[in-house]
């Protein structure tokens, strides 16, 4: 398990992954969460749960990111802190941020040989 910074391309891979929330014991008002992604079965039922149970304390707001409306409404150099990302799917994630980011891989360049 490992955390790496909050991007847009990790939010994609989340939703891909089934994920529609990210979570934080961190208040709103924290410059750097820590996230952990979660799945609900219905995003608004979620948030309703939390504002009438009281789980929202005034003042003391934790902090909480809905993947779609990150994705829709937040620029990338506005997405803040870093995401609890399980270590199973951490090789496949650094694959997908090289190609995305299109940052040269430390790996061993492959060769093709094309007869035309």
């Amino acid at each position: 398990m490992k955390f790496v910074p909050l991007s847009r391309v990790i939010l994609l891979e989340l939703k891909r992954n089934g994920y529609n929330i990210l979570t934080s014991k961190n208040t709103v008002d924290d410059e750097n969460p820590t996230w952990y992604p979660l799945t609900v079965p219905d995003v608004d039922d979620y948030l309703l749960h939390l504002d009438c149970s009281g789980s929202i304390v005034p003042m003391e707001e934790q902090a909480l990111l809905v993947i779609d409306d990150a994705l829709a409404n937040i620029e990338e150099g506005q997405l803040l802190g870093e995401v609890f990302i399980e270590i199973d799917h951490l090789g496949e994630l650094e694959d997908k941020i090289q190609f995305y980011c299109k940052c040269p891989k430390k790996s061993n360049s492959l060769k093709l040989d094309i007869n035309v």
